[in-house]
């Protein structure tokens, strides 16, 4: 489902405003909550799923008597994708810890970035927060041993998808990958001693990979939760969180994402956006919101494994690995993703090249013969400018 509004009106803000109230969890009148009618609630749920932030909302609703005020499929919905997220995140979690032991044993250092690093050390139970992949990340004179590595042992051929990198964004970013390594802190994962980013690395690099990879779109609010919950329950050096931004050169996007965690989730977020609105020029805040809500690119997202064929710093090797894997990804993520389907083995993949092979010529075509498409086209491409405002 796809609930980003094209328009902005009062359902639509109602929502947000009430979605944010929760997640926050400094619920500022639950009296409030309660009088809400259950159509309300239901777009409440929907936004939470589409912002993969339904499981925290659960947990949210679960530690207060709100939940008794939900419709019983809406509950009913919420636990089931708990419960399924949990699972997933454990079997994700098993799996990585033999990779780390793997990798351990063939003495080859790896940080273990962001969703998993978070789910363990950040948040309180293993299912509040959605995990798409599991990223590791690898210092670039190990990489091509660390992928020849994971490739003998068929890592990457599995769920969930391993994503090694070896720069925690882009080498255009001034990141001191040697200091990151140094600064890097020791959490337990399932038992067995892991490495993260410490903590200011952290926050710095879920703002980079948020607001300079994503735009703020897909993963905005989820992050400003991570963000939120990390300022609470860690010890943050912020001086030392300033001066590191600014030697990375993203001091202003740092700021705008601190604030937007204030305005959305530490504020009242009805009253921000009106005020937002009501001024003659677009500011970097608002501009991030309705990146967040109300913005949403009707165009694929583009594989990690297709830009990873462009890289030159990918040995040949993966690059061939990488081409495989799009043509023909794992098929427990094929079966996952093709549930509705009757076919089985080959002929799901069969099924699947025929939809992109028509989906692909039909976008092309489309830019070619539609000035509608061709200018939306050129639109996409303005707003990857707006990264330029975003970095100092």
């Amino acid at each position: 489902m796809h609930v980003f509004f094209k328009t902005v009106n009062k359902q639509n803000l109602l929502a947000i405003h009430n979605l944010l109230n929760i997640l926050s969890g400094n619920i500022q009148d639950e009296c409030a909550l309660k009088e809400l009618d259950s159509a309300l609630w239901k777009q409440m749920v929907e936004i939470s799923i589409e912002h993969h932030v339904n499981n925290l909302l659960y947990k949210r609703l679960k530690d207060t008597e709100l939940a008794n005020y939900l419709a019983p499929n809406l509950t009913e919905t919420l636990h089931f994708l708990y419960v399924k997220n949990t699972a997933k995140n454990l079997f994700s979690l098993q799996r990585l810890r033999e990779i780390l032991l793997s990798l351990q044993k063939k003495g080859i250092p790896v940080l273990i970035l962001k969703g998993v690093h978070l789910i363990e050390d950040v948040w309180e139970e293993v299912g509040l927060r959605n995990i798409t992949d599991c990223d590791l990340l690898f210092r670039k004179a190990d990489f091509e041993r660390a992928i020849n590595h994971l490739l003998q042992k068929g890592y990457l051929d599995t769920c969930p998808q391993i994503d090694p990198h070896w720069h925690i964004e882009d080498d255009s970013i001034p990141v001191d990958l040697e200091g990151v390594w140094q600064r890097a802190e020791s959490f337990d994962m399932q038992g067995v001693n892991a490495l993260g980013l410490c903590t200011e690395d952290l926050i710095l690099h879920l703002c980079l990979h948020c607001g300079y990879h994503h735009l703020f779109q897909f993963i905005g609010l989820r992050t400003l939760l991570d963000i939120q919950q990390i300022l609470k329950i860690k010890t943050i050096n912020f001086s030392a969180l300033k001066d590191r931004a600014r030697l990375w050169g993203m001091e202003k996007l740092l700021l705008l994402c601190l604030n937007l965690k204030k305005q959305l989730l530490d504020s009242n977020f009805l009253s921000f956006y009106i005020e937002e609105n009501e001024r003659k020029d677009e500011t970097v805040e608002k501009w991030a919101v309705d990146q967040i809500f109300f913005r949403k690119d009707n165009i694929e997202r583009i594989s990690p494994f297709f830009l990873k064929l462009f890289s030159k710093e990918t040995p040949i090797n993966y690059k061939i690995k990488c081409m495989k894997r799009l043509l023909f990804p794992p098929y427990e993520e094929v079966v996952h993703k093709y549930s509705d389907s009757c076919l089985s083995g080959k002929y799901i993949y069969i099924k699947r090249f025929l939809q992109k092979s028509v989906y692909y010529m039909g976008v092309g075509l489309k830019i070619l013969v539609n000035q509608e498409s061709k200018k939306r086209a050129l639109e996409i491409k303005q707003l990857y400018k707006h990264k330029k405002r975003l970095l100092d």
